[in-house]
């Protein structure tokens, strides 16, 4: 379970750092439709370095998938 956190980290770290780094270093990528892809990469880059630690510390305290039916929808779905 660890070891897919990290892949998942890493490419969102590697994949979303290029794009901004294109977008830094290219002036022809200077527009708006660009600086919209920079404001979602800098979020994603966020999501994984804040949100994602917590969610696999809890993973694994817990026992409990974060995306588990349950952990969605727990007014729809009765524990059996």
């Amino acid at each position: 379970m660890s070891v897919s956190y990290l892949v998942i980290f890493l490419t969102a770290l590697l994949a979303n750092g290029l794009v901004l780094a294109v977008i830094w270093r290219s002036p022809a990528m200077r527009n708006v439709t660009s600086y919209l892809l920079a404001n979602l990469a800098t979020a994603d880059i966020a999501v994984a370095v804040f949100v994602m630690p917590i969610t696999l510390v809890s993973t694994l305290f817990t026992g409990e998938q974060v995306l588990s039916p349950t952990a969605v929808s727990p007014g729809f779905i009765t524990h059996s």
